[in-house]
């Protein structure tokens, strides 16, 4: 007879309100009694596969959590597996429509729901980049858009949405100065959960790669 397997829980009832009693937070004690650290050796390099739901779905795994894993479980020497890009026979080769490989990294606005603090909302929070009409333009027509790190190469998956939108109006007359450097294509605005899970510091560079 087979031997069923152990499955691990985390309790999401929240007895008060502190961000210790978070998911993200109690992610290390969960993964240290899983063992999940003794399953990689020193010096592998790790796929983490990320659940990116069904067709007409919008939940997916939240970067906090993948960063978890990340610096508890193989310390930085991964890759995300995000989408379908080419990993069996049968997937089609994805080609690069569109390649920025230097953007200024600036805050996302207040206006998004993606600028907000996540660490009480994980499974809320959509994750919404802001950027040029220029690269919307394709955006719309290809809608896969990774952003990188050039630095430490980490990688993730976000949507766009123009600088040029209405909800972002007030933006637009508050900080005129980066919004014109997002119009010309020099920056792009990224939420702080990103920035934090990619690693982009003040005034850091990100690559922006539409497929």
């Amino acid at each position: 007879m087979s031997r069923l397997s152990e499955a691990y829980f985390l309790k999401a009832l929240r007895p008060r309100y502190d961000k210790s009693e978070s998911l993200v937070m109690k992610m290390p004690e969960l993964l240290e009694k899983a063992g999940i650290k003794d399953m990689v050796a020193k010096d592998n390099v790790v796929a983490i596969k990320m659940h990116i739901g069904v067709i007409v779905g919008y939940r997916t795994i939240r970067p906090p959590f993948v960063r978890q894993v990340a610096d508890k479980v193989v310390k930085g020497r991964y890759w995300l597996v995000e989408d379908f890009r080419g990993l069996t026979v049968e997937s089609p080769v994805i080609h690069e429509a569109v390649k920025i490989s230097e953007l200024k990294v600036h805050s996302a606005p207040t206006e998004l729901p993606s600028a907000q603090p996540t660490w009480t909302k994980e499974s809320q929070s959509t994750h919404v980049s802001v950027v040029s009409q220029s690269l919307y333009e394709p955006y719309r027509s290809h809608c896969r858009t990774f952003l990188v790190n050039p630095v430490n190469g980490r990688e993730a998956r976000t949507a766009l949405i123009s600088i040029e939108a209405e909800v972002l109006s007030g933006y637009r007359e508050r900080l005129s100065k980066t919004t014109s450097r997002v119009r010309a294509g020099e920056a792009m605005l990224i939420d702080r959960s990103y920035r934090d899970y990619l690693a982009l510091g003040k005034n850091s560079l990100v690559r922006l790669v539409i497929y």
